[in-house]
């Protein structure tokens, strides 16, 4: 059980369900039976991009990019100006390859070494990404620490990103248990709220409510996004 089946599971105990079986029918859907009669499937409610003919998840280029960043960082040892830099970077899709990107990075990095007196700086290496320089205020054990970053691409309109996200969701994860259908009368669809994060006040949950079209529901009779803060809290579509 991962940590999103892991919230779910803690939501389903919060509801009242006394017998939550994971997986009751082996590495197929659906993830829970509970009661014995209410099948659940769950995943992440996350932000995606579109890409040629599909979509994905936006940490899926930008958890690579960040392992990419870190290892350019980490190459460069201990500090060789007797001062160590915060590193931080923000960028937008679409980023360059990787191998591009670890040329790239390497090259903007010893630029900057290369100086005779660094100091505090924005850079801009790629269209789509940029870098900037802070001073540690002591000496770490490395040049370079990561100090942050900022994907450009995240964010949005909260109500119009949980609608977006929700659809794609809902047609992947219905896509995932139609040929098991038949097989349980009831489907719930728990989401794990990593947009909005269960922060929805009143007024949002009605807006949420009111545009999220009943059709879309797509024969789950029941659709939760639950907070990965808490998994008490919850929205109910």
């Amino acid at each position: 059980m991962d940590s999103t089946e892991r919230l779910a599971f803690e939501h389903l105990r919060h509801r009242g369900f006394k017998d939550i079986r994971y997986e009751p029918d082996g590495n197929v859907p659906p993830d829970f039976v509970a009661d014995e009669r209410v099948a659940i499937e769950v995943r992440r409610l996350n932000q995606h991009e579109d890409t040629p003919g599909s979509t994905r998840g936006l940490d899926e280029t930008a958890i690579p990019f960040q392992r990419t960043v870190c290892r350019v960082l980490d190459s460069f040892g201990p500090p060789r100006t007797g001062a160590s830099w915060f590193v931080s970077y923000n960028f937008r899709r679409p980023l360059p390859g990787r191998r591009v990107m670890l040329r790239t990075l390497r090259e903007a990095l010893e630029r900057f070494v290369r100086q005779p007196d660094p100091k505090d700086v924005r850079m801009q290496i790629e269209d789509t990404v940029a870098l900037r320089f802070h001073r540690a205020s002591e000496l770490h054990s490395t040049m370079f620490i990561l100090g942050g970053s900022a994907d450009h691409d995240g964010g949005g309109f909260v109500i119009a990103e949980l609608l977006r996200n929700l659809s794609i969701c809902i047609t992947d994860k219905t896509e995932k248990v139609a040929a098991r259908r038949d097989r349980y009368q009831e489907w719930w669809l728990i989401l794990v709220d990593e947009i909005a994060y269960g922060s929805l006040d009143p007024g949002d949950i009605d807006q949420l409510r009111g545009l999220f079209d009943s059709r879309s529901k797509a024969g789950w009779s029941t659709i939760v996004l639950v907070s990965p803060l808490d998994p008490a809290r919850a929205i109910e579509l």
